[in-house]
């Protein structure tokens, strides 16, 4: 579970928390990419993790490092956390641990995002 407001990611596992990250997530702000003017939101829901790439992945947006694809192209993955959100929309987690996560989320693993 994903909380926006705490910037912290919660694992459970049969239904107690086993884990805590803290998270980088939707700053909010606008950027650009492909000539077009996006807003940088965090999708808020109920998703699973889908497609996982192993290792760096470069994209439009800069690089992502072991993604979990949760929703379209939203991810979690290691990044820069400034202590505050700063992302396009992903899912920001520490470098040390985006390894592990990305082993432990297995493909159909829920993610929540809240507020």
């Amino acid at each position: 579970m994903i909380d926006i407001s705490d910037q912290k990611l919660y694992q459970f596992e049969n239904g107690a928390r086993t884990g805590e990250l803290p998270v980088s997530t939707d700053s909010g702000r606008a950027y650009r990419s492909g000539g077009r003017t996006y807003s940088a939101q965090t999708p808020r829901g109920n998703f699973r993790v889908g497609r996982k790439i192993t290792g760096w992945r470069t994209s439009s947006l800069g690089r992502l490092y072991f993604p979990s694809y949760f929703v379209g192209g939203y991810a979690i993955h290691g990044g820069q956390l400034p202590g505050y959100p700063a992302s396009h929309g992903c899912v920001r987690i520490p470098m040390s641990a985006a390894q592990g996560f990305y082993h432990w989320a297995v493909p159909g693993t829920g993610v929540t995002v809240q507020d």
